[in-house]
């Protein structure tokens, strides 16, 4: 492993040649164009995935035991498995409110899909931040 530049720079480095270098040899070619801005934009997203992403999913993890009214797992070793990991509690929290009819704008499941929701536009949109 490298200490320097980790994986999030590297992506950010990319993302910043397509931007500044082929994005204007590109300009009058509005399908090339088009495909580098949505490519820069996907390189964005998994630098933030990368910086980011563990902590949220972390986060998430245990908010779902929470409401699951469980201990929390163990952290998974690698982050794929604690996307699936997640994925399965979601499914598992949707049947638990669909069985409960648990639809209150109140409720703590209300309050996790907001939260849950602010973790991912963190990711997924740079120009939105927790930390604001």
């Amino acid at each position: 492993m490298q200490d320097r530049p980790d994986a999030a720079d590297l992506l950010e480095a990319v993302g910043d040649f397509l931007k500044k270098d082929i994005l204007p040899a590109v300009r009058n070619d509005d399908l090339l164009s088009y495909k580098t801005l949505v490519s820069w934009n996907m390189l964005g997203i998994l630098a933030r995935e990368v910086k980011v992403g563990g902590r949220s999913l972390a986060v998430d993890i245990n908010e779902l035991a929470a409401l699951l009214n469980r201990t929390p797992p163990e952290p998974s070793l690698d982050y794929p498995g604690a996307v699936e990991q997640a994925r399965k509690m979601k499914e598992e929290l949707s049947t638990e409110i669909r069985k409960n009819k648990a639809g209150s704008p109140d409720s703590p499941y209300w309050q996790y899909a907001r939260e849950s929701l602010k973790r991912k536009l963190e990711i997924s949109n740079p120009r939105f931040s927790l930390q604001d």
